[in-house]
């Protein structure tokens, strides 16, 4: 019976969390400057007709579409995605390569 209940108990544990808790907070994609929340200082400037995101001193970082979630919104992660994106671009233009 105690191997049983153990069974149990790590399959209880190991099972997928219900979909709406793994729900991430969605960014509102904007054309021009998308920030992580309406008082952060963590924004990008987004071109839309492009497709890239860049901040000044970085180089351009191209957007996946697959990244818009709905028309228009990002998730928390895929705001992540890009400002790593746009981090890896450090001196990318401005040493002339």
């Amino acid at each position: 019976m105690s191997r049983l209940s153990f069974v149990v108990a790590v399959s209880v544990f190991a099972a997928p969390m219900p979909a709406n808790a793994q729900q991430e907070r969605l960014i509102p994609l904007v054309d021009g400057r998308t920030c992580w929340s309406e008082t952060s200082n963590r924004c990008f400037r987004y071109n839309e007709s492009r497709y890239v995101a860049t901040r000044a001193g970085f180089g351009n970082a191209r957007v996946p579409a697959n990244l818009e979630v709905k028309p228009g919104f990002i998730t928390e992660s895929g705001f992540i995605a890009i400002e790593r994106a746009i981090s890896k671009q450090v001196g990318g233009q401005a040493f002339g390569r």
